[in-house]
């Protein structure tokens, strides 16, 4: 014990192991002791990481070691938009066939949709009705899914529904369709695909 207390603590820690300091007296002595940049110079982190602010544990540890010290926000902005992004859940639209006045139309007359979306179709009053998407004014392109979405079966109850879900490689644009026993009443809508 009088050895000890003639050489200086530097001098102890420059010789001695840590585990040696540590089992043999009470880390908050040494703490008080030793200044904290003189404990981080010369000791492994593992070993002091409760005397180290988090400012410098996070400087100096990998992330991985730290991932649950940063707040989700920080790794949100740096993620990539792709892995960020999650796609908007498909919505479900009706259209009904005849109004509830008693006119002969498509109700909404022109609807936007997105691929992955689902049209239905719906009969409602002045029977027979039903969807024939016009295939004349349209792209090349288009054309397969104007014929792919028609429906030249007649409606007579109103309740019965006819349902599609836009394509996910359908071509944007502008989609006329009508009720062939109708159309020359003025029963035309659009149905507008954006993506």
């Amino acid at each position: 014990e009088e050895v000890i207390e003639q050489i200086s603590l530097e001098e102890v820690i420059s010789e001695v192991p840590a585990e040696e300091i540590i089992s043999e007296e009470p880390v908050k002595e040494i703490a008080s002791e030793v200044p904290v940049k003189e404990i981080i110079s010369e000791e492994p982190a593992e070993e002091v990481i409760e005397q180290i602010s988090l400012e410098e544990v996070v400087s100096e540890a990998p992330a991985e070691e730290i991932i649950e010290e940063v707040a989700v926000e920080e790794i949100v902005s740096e993620a990539p938009l792709e892995e960020v992004v999650e796609e908007a859940p498909a919505a479900v639209y009706e259209i009904l066939m005849g109004s509830s006045t008693s006119q002969l139309v498509f109700v909404p007359k022109t609807l936007t949709v997105h691929p992955g979306d689902t049209v239905k179709w719906v009969m409602n009053k002045f029977a027979p009705h039903n969807v024939v998407f016009d295939d004349k004014k349209i792209s090349p392109e288009q054309k397969p899914f104007a014929q792919a979405l028609s429906n030249k079966k007649y409606f007579m109850k109103p309740g019965e529904t006819y349902e599609r879900v836009i394509p996910k490689d359908m071509p944007a644009g502008t989609y006329s369709y009508y009720c062939v026993p109708h159309r020359g009443a003025g029963m035309v809508a659009k149905l507008i695909v954006e993506r």
